[in-house]
Parts: structure tokens; sequence; C-alpha cells
């Protein structure tokens, strides 16, 4: 970006086009693999209060097909996604503002969390997103304000939202927006795998579990961040899920295993976003001290390239010697 502390970033489905927006409002687009600018920056009004009080914000998305980009906050609107021509402006109440937003997967529609007044809680609505228009009332989910995590299933036909203070995850019906089902797990940050079957539950005291959505069975994973998790993804396989922790770590889990399998560390202000690559081999994060950091989660792109030398290998490590070609 422009050097201001990124408050959030955004990958396309294809893997083409990343975004990020810092806490003046500016937005900018980059190839990710050229890093070239996409299109002029855009100005998002209203920002610039953001940083200091505002942490939790996800508010950018990509449409599934890559052509829309979507901004909350305070005045959300849906813009071109390469020319940055806004298309559609989301009305809601100047006393209220956008902190999460997820589009429908098949991109014609759009959800978000809306947070009310001083503690008046939390509403859900849906929104056209040609036309930026409302689809039916806005929801409530919660009374009294706290921080309310959104995802939408592959299908589009069910939205999950879990809340930390509820200690709660509820499966909603993605037209009506009523409650399907709800499970005693609450997450201060959580991502949903491609199946839809597993939820990530990101905990306040850095540990992170894993909730099987059908069953209700919740895995403790091995290990945790040294304070809140802030944010939280799977790759597309779904054998992989990273999360980022107010500490300024990146974890990658073996979800199977429910165990940590690296930590990545490279950034010097709390992380803000997380992205994966369609293929899974790179990770993209932001933080607020506006730097954008590309990760080689595959392995084979390093400096250093790790490798196993045998079953179990062993603490004590093995003999070994090095050819003289290297």
């Amino acid at each position: 970006g422009d050097g201001d502390s990124l408050l959030t970033l955004a990958l396309s489905d294809h893997g083409r086009a990343l975004s990020l927006i810092d806490n003046d409002g500016t937005l900018t687009s980059f190839e990710p693999h050229t890093r070239r600018a996409i299109g002029p920056p855009y100005i998002h009004p209203r920002q610039d209060s953001v940083a200091d009080t505002i942490l939790r914000l996800d508010h950018l998305r990509y449409s599934p097909d890559g052509s829309r980009l979507a901004i909350g906050w305070e005045r959300p609107v849906v813009l071109d996604a390469r020319s940055h021509r806004v298309l559609a402006r989301l009305p809601i109440r100047r006393d209220r503002f956008v902190y999460d937003l997820r589009f429908a997967p098949d991109g014609r529609t759009l959800f978000a969390l809306l947070a009310l007044p001083p503690d008046r809680g939390t509403t859900i609505g849906r929104f056209d997103v040609r036309s930026g228009r409302p689809l039916g009332p806005q929801r409530h989910i919660r009374r009294r304000f706290g921080w309310v995590t959104l995802l939408v299933t592959s299908d589009g036909r069910r939205l999950v939202t879990t809340s930390f203070e509820d200690r709660a995850t509820t499966i909603r019906d993605a037209r009506t927006l009523r409650p399907l089902r709800r499970w005693p797990v609450g997450a201060e940050q959580a991502a949903l795998s491609r199946d839809d079957r597993t939820m990530l539950a990101g905990g306040r005291d850095g540990s992170v579990r894993f909730l099987d959505l059908v069953t209700g069975r919740v895995r403790t994973a091995f290990g945790r961040h040294d304070g809140p998790v802030v944010r939280a993804t799977f790759r597309a396989d779904g054998r992989r899920a990273i999360t980022a922790g107010e500490e300024g770590r990146v974890i990658v889990w073996d979800v199977e295993r429910g165990a940590a399998v690296e930590t990545l560390t490279g950034h010097t202000g709390r992380i803000t976003g997380l992205a994966v690559s369609p293929d899974g081999s790179t990770l993209y994060t932001g933080a607020r001290d506006g730097k954008a950091i590309v990760w080689d989660l595959a392995g084979a792109r390093r400096l250093g390239r790790p490798f196993i030398t045998g079953p179990g290998n062993p603490e004590q490590g093995p003999r070994y010697a090095l050819s003289s070609d290297g």
C-alpha cells in the first residue's frame, strides 16, 4: 500500500487479484504474481477512525467471479474490481457500520453484519449486489454489542454465525436468516472448510478448536497463540488451516491431527488479513505495520527448505554427508 496501517486484505477466488485497504480508506489492488497495480487507488470515506478503535474488521471481499469488490464500514459500496468504479451503494443508516461481508456463491447476494449504536447489538442483512437494495428486513442476532463472525456455506443455502461472548455457533437459513441449529461453541475468529463440515474456532485465549458442524464434536488442537486469535482461514483442500494471533505469529495447522506444523513470523504489527491462493501453495498476510507479506506454504520456493529424513525423524538426527556438487 502507501505505508499506512492495513485494516484487511482480500484475494479473488481465482487468485489473480489481491486488494488491501488501510486506515485512511485507501484501497489498492495488485496482480499477486507480478505485484503490478490494478486500476487506480480508491479512497473509501471514514476509515481514519478505525485503526485505534476497531480491530476486527473483515469488510473487504471479492465476488466469486472476481468482477466486483465490496467494502463495508460506514458507507458500504460495491466496486468494479478492475476500475474501482462504484457500481452500487448499500443504503444503511449513518449510525451503524458494516464490519463483516460475504458474497453468496452465485455472486448476486451480499450478506453483511451491521453494528448498531452503542449497546444495541448486531444485525445481519441481505443485499442485492447489482442495486445495493436490501433483500428483506435485517435480523437481530445479538441484542448487545459483541463481535460476531459470519461464514457462508459453499452452496449458499446456509450461514454460520459464531460469537465468543455468546459461546455459541448458529447455523442459519440463508434466505430467511432464521436459526436452524445451535452448538455451544463460540469463537473469537472462525473459518469454514470447503466441504462445510468443519469450523475452526479461534479463542480469545489463543486456543484453536475444530467443530464438526454435523455432529457437534469438538477437537482441541495441540498448541496455541500467545494471545487472542485474530484471523483464520482454511486451505482449499481442507487439510491445512492457518491462524494469526495478536502476538504477530502465523500458525499452520494439520487439521486431521489437530497439531501445529509450522510457525511463520515476519510482521512487526498486528496481523489484520489472511488469504490463501486457490492451489494452497501461497499465503498472503497484511498487518498494521503497513506491509503485506507473501509466504511460500508449499516449501519449494524458500531460501531454506526443510525435509523429512525418515520415519519419525529422530531427535538425535541422522548421520549425513553432502555431495561435492551440493
